[in-house]
């Protein structure tokens, strides 16, 4: 997906949650193609799918480190993390406080 995707996309489907036993939207359906094409394989029917929008987001500077560290137990995921806006950042920046929640638990 990119921008042009995103952007023929935007209205296709109200926010909210959809799944459960009723058939996802098409726009979903071809999301959820997509990602099993990524992943090489078929991931199943999601169990539930949010919807949200955030048509003027965009991170531009990283947040303050500690609010990613994990004090008083919470942790911080997300693109804003690496100050730019991108979902890979997103995942990464979710895989390393999965990783410092892990570690956390170890202790």
């Amino acid at each position: 997906m990119a921008p042009a995707w995103s952007k023929q996309h935007w209205e296709a489907l109200p926010r909210g949650t959809y799944g459960g036993a009723a058939p996802l939207p098409a726009a979903l359906t071809a999301v959820h193609g997509l990602i099993g094409e990524l992943l090489g394989a078929d991931p199943g029917a999601p169990l539930w799918v949010d919807v949200h929008r955030w048509r003027y987001a965009l991170a531009d500077a990283p947040c303050a480190p500690a609010a990613s560290a994990g004090i008083a137990g919470l942790f911080v995921a997300g693109d804003m993390v690496a100050g730019q806006g991108r979902v890979h950042l997103a995942i990464a920046s979710g895989r390393a406080a999965a990783e410092r929640i892990a570690a956390a638990l170890d202790q």
